[in-house]
């Protein structure tokens, strides 16, 4: 059994870092869904690392449900409204500084 985890946010902290080490740990964790507004970037994300569940903000991805855990790589201004949202849905919350 692995962690499903939702990423919030498919910039660069997340393609650089995060969904990097993710991919390298399918043994433990899998990436369920990606959050990203721009449907560019978020369809170039979802293809490049097979994520099924593509949403366009992070209240359609919490919604959609059959996560454990987000991963949230958003923009700081963000964070409080995302955190609090997955907290509320009962999620495991990782939050990329600051």
């Amino acid at each position: 059994m692995t962690v499903r985890v939702g990423v919030i946010g498919g910039g660069l902290i997340a393609q650089a870092e995060h969904l990097p080490y993710l991919s390298a740990l399918r043994d433990r964790f899998t990436i369920a869904a990606l959050a990203e507004p721009s449907r560019t970037v978020r369809e170039a994300v979802g293809a490049r690392y097979g994520i099924p569940g593509l949403h366009a903000d992070h209240r359609s991805l919490i919604d959609a449900g059959g996560l454990d855990a987000v991963v949230i790589c958003s923009p700081a201004g963000t964070h409080a409204e995302q955190v609090l949202d997955a907290l509320d849905a009962g999620l495991n919350v990782f939050v990329e500084k600051p």
